[in-house]
Formats: structure tokens, sequence, C-alpha cells
């Protein structure tokens, strides 16, 4: 067959994937980042390099997910505002495309506002509830060995989702904030995003003191609530020793240690 004339379109270049150790993150099956120009492809070609994928979503990543990350990548919107890095990290110019780089740096940068987010959230948030009407727990740790499954359950259902709506709240408003005073705090008009910022906010609010007063009752409920005036570490109430310690003092002394 006669090819004369007929120009030859170049097939795709493709690397082999590559295996990131990147345990917990959430990636798609296969991830596409643009790579330097191949030689073999035609002028202007950005060859697709593609990337193994890492983890499913399962229950012990979800936890993490909702209660770290998402309240993180709220938080570096509003740090976006100020920072050209994390507007590229987080897409905010069409030319930026992804890299596996930028996902890496958004993702650990996520986790860390997560976690800063979630300390405010418990300095702030958890005090406004208790002020409000939800008692401090005083919780039973005494059979806690017998009692972890429903811990850990309760945990799942209910206080993730705690940290979620608790951490997001405290990222709208740090967002907030910041775009106001990328804006001009006080000179930009208020416009339909701050109202939404506003509903918003009350619906976290309301969403975290659901979950949090369900966890704190029934968390209860499965370890048990000490008396007033008790300690929470095993104690002798006689003597005020440990329970170790006491067993130390009981045993025969021209017995052999172990």
């Amino acid at each position: 067959m006669n090819t004369a004339g007929v120009a030859t379109v170049p097939k795709p270049f493709r690397r082999d994937p590559v295996s990131l150790p990147t345990r917990g993150l959430l990636m798609p099956a296969w991830y596409p980042i643009r790579t330097s120009k191949c030689p073999d492809c035609a002028p202007g070609c950005l060859p697709l390099r593609f990337v193994a994928a890492v983890r499913e979503l399962t229950n012990d990543n979800f936890g993490i997910l909702i209660a770290y990350v998402l309240p993180g990548a709220v938080a570096l919107w509003g740090v976006s505002y100020f920072s050209p890095a994390v507007t590229g990290w987080l897409g905010g110019s069409a030319s930026n495309a992804p890299t596996v780089g930028g996902f890496l740096y958004v993702t650990l940068a996520a986790v860390g506002a997560g976690l800063t987010a979630s300390t405010v959230r418990w300095m702030v948030v958890d005090t406004i509830h208790h002020l409000t009407g939800i008692p401090r727990p005083r919780w039973d740790f005494s059979q806690f060995d017998q009692k972890v499954a429903g811990y850990d359950k309760l945990g799942e259902v209910h206080y993730k989702y705690y940290e979620f709506y608790g951490g997001t709240l405290v990222s709208l408003v740090f967002s907030w904030v910041c775009r106001r005073l990328a804006l001009g705090f006080w000179s930009a008009p208020l416009e339909w995003l701050d109202l939404a910022f506003l509903v918003l906010g009350g619906i976290f609010f309301a969403g975290s003191r659901d979950t949090y007063r369900k966890y704190n009752q029934r968390l209860t409920m499965v370890l048990g609530e000490m008396a007033a005036g008790a300690s929470s570490s095993a104690t002798d109430s006689s003597t005020g020793a440990c329970n170790g310690c006491k067993q130390l003092e009981d045993r025969d002394p021209t017995q052999e240690p172990g």
C-alpha cells in the first residue's frame, strides 16, 4: 500500500507506571500528569505520564479524609488568596496542569491545615458547646480494654463527623476572613458568597453540636461515668498507690522479682 504523502501521526508517548509511597492518599486509578516533550512526537506534543493507583477508599482512611483532609482543603482555599503557589496547587489557573508534586504538596498541606483547624476546634468549638449546655464527660476507663470495640465504633459513626463539622466550621471562618482581607475587609461590599459562608457556618455548627452531644452521651453509656471525686487512674482508694505499686508492696520480700 502506498503511503507516500500521508502524514504519519505519532503514537502517544507513554512511560511505565510509577508506584508512589503514598499510603492512604486518595487518587484516581490512573492519574494523568504532563511530562516533558518527547523527542519522537510532533512539535508541541505534551505526552501524558500515568501514575499507578494507590489505595481505595476504606473505613480506615475515610475518617482521616473527612476529619482532616477536607477541612484542611477549605483552609487552603483561604490561604490561596495570598499565596500564588497554593493557588497553583489547587488548580486556580487553567495553565497549571496537575503534577504529582503538586498533588502531594496540596495533600500534605491539607492534612497539616486540617490538624491545625482541629486544634482550634478543640480550643473554641468544644468550649462553646460545653458552655452552652453539653456537659464535660467523666468517662470511666477502668474496663476500657473490654470496651475498645464500642469506643472505636462510636468514633467512626460520630466523632469523625464531629471533627469534620467542627474543623470545617473553623476553616470556613478562616477562609472568609482571608477573602475579606484580600478584597478589603470594610471597603468591599458584601456578596452572595458572604451569605453562603454564614449559612454553611450555621449548618456546620448545628451538625457539630448534634454529633458531639450524641458521641458524649453514647460513649458514656458504653464506658460508664465516674463517681464525683473519683480519679481516672487505677489507684487504691485507701493508700493512693496505684494497683501495680500496691502489689509490689504486698509481695513477699524474700521472693525473687519477676
